[in-house]
């Protein structure tokens, strides 16, 4: 560390209050936004905050979490308020500085975490000097306006990318005009149900005793439910030996969970799959790309969640699913709608690998920069 940098604890440098806590039966249709445990949850017809105020959730699963809040709010007391900084530290360098350094020995509790006034006071705090403090501020705060406007940008493609499938689906559509405003048109592609262009099996739930969690030769990724959601992690693969071909995805098929994850579309591997998924083959009729955009589209998403019910373990029988209807586009148009979703979303992916690069970056440069590893001019 620098010469010129301080060390304090967070009580040498600011107050941590907590306000009170008003109930949602308080809340007003106009007012003041009222920030709770995650974020802005109403508004009320007063504010206990004329400046922007870092505010700390101090209970609860997202104990921890940092928010700097917009002027003139309520900040009620499920987050703990740094309160009269002293005038050496500024607001946002402070922000910075904890949002990368967090919280984690100030949280107590198992069952329930929680953060209390004398533990959060004992962060320890290192401070550059004042202007220092304003220059890293304004570069970290530049960082995060990008990532900010980017995923605005992402909000907005997926929003009509979903518009878009709505539209390509739903109405017909001439082949060199497949995103066109045909809001004028009448509906006359032939709606059928996927039994009539598809084929289902069911995959095997296999015990834990005959899976490896090693790959040997011969051997077949288990495509599970865990395993998805892990992001396909090296730690959570499971392998099959000599499996029966029944419960092989093979070429030209994707998977479908009926139970668990509902409606979630997955292909991309030869692999064992576990009997809470179907495997889907098409028929010459549709093209699989086609259907598999269509089951992925938020209205398709919704249904099968309907289809497979309310209980505790929602699950999606082979009679709901084959019952799903599915529009039908001569075989070009399928071909020019799974273009244009192909498009969209290839445009997706390169925002959100943006998103990432921005994010790494601000975690550069902020170890860097609050660190004093790297100084800056002023």
């Amino acid at each position: 560390m620098s010469n010129d940098w301080t060390d304090v604890t967070l009580g040498e440098i600011c107050s941590p209050k907590q306000w009170h806590t008003i109930g949602k039966e308080d809340f007003s249709k106009t007012g003041y936004p009222v920030y709770g445990a995650n974020g802005i949850i109403g508004l009320y017809k007063t504010y206990n905050h004329a400046e922007p105020v870092i505010a700390v959730t101090c209970r609860g699963a997202t104990c921890g979490s940092i928010s700097l809040t917009k002027p003139f709010s309520y900040v009620t007391g499920n987050s703990m308020c740094l309160d009269e900084i002293r005038g050496d530290v500024d607001t946002i360098f402070l922000f910075h500085f904890l949002l990368f350094s967090g919280f984690k020995d100030a949280i107590s509790g198992s069952a329930q975490p929680q953060i209390t006034r004398g533990d959060i006071s004992k962060t320890n705090i290192v401070l550059p000097p004042l202007p220092e403090q304003k220059k890293i501020a304004e570069i970290l705060s530049g960082i995060n306006l990008c990532i900010s406007s980017t995923k605005r940008k992402l909000a907005k493609r997926e929003i009509m990318l979903q518009s878009i499938i709505g539209r390509l689906f739903m109405m017909p559509q001439a082949s060199g005009d497949i995103t066109g405003d045909h809001e004028n048109d009448t509906p006359s592609v032939r709606r059928v149900p996927l039994k009539e262009v598809c084929t289902v099996r069911q995959g095997l739930q296999i015990p834990i005793s005959e899976r490896s969690k090693t790959r040997g030769k011969g051997m077949l990724p288990y495509l599970t439910v865990s395993w998805i959601n892990s992001n396909f992690s090296i730690e959570k693969a499971e392998y099959i030996d000599a499996p029966r071909s029944s419960v092989i995805l093979e070429e030209g098929e994707f998977v479908v969970a009926r139970t668990g994850t509902v409606g979630r579309v997955f292909d991309g591997i030869r692999c064992v799959f576990h009997n809470n998924f179907f495997a889907v083959k098409c028929l010459p009729c549709i093209n699989s790309n086609y259907l598999k955009h269509y089951l992925k589209s938020d209205a398709l998403q919704n249904e099968m969640l309907e289809r497979a019910g309310s209980t505790s373990i929602p699950d999606l029988n082979h009679g709901d699913f084959y019952s799903i209807e599915v529009p039908l586009h001569e075989p070009d148009n399928q071909k020019s709608i799974v273009a244009v979703i192909d498009s969209m979303e290839s445009e997706i992916c390169q925002i959100k690998k943006s998103i990432d690069a921005l994010q790494n970056l601000l975690i550069g440069v902020s170890s860097d920069l609050l660190s004093g590893r790297k100084r800056v001019s002023v």
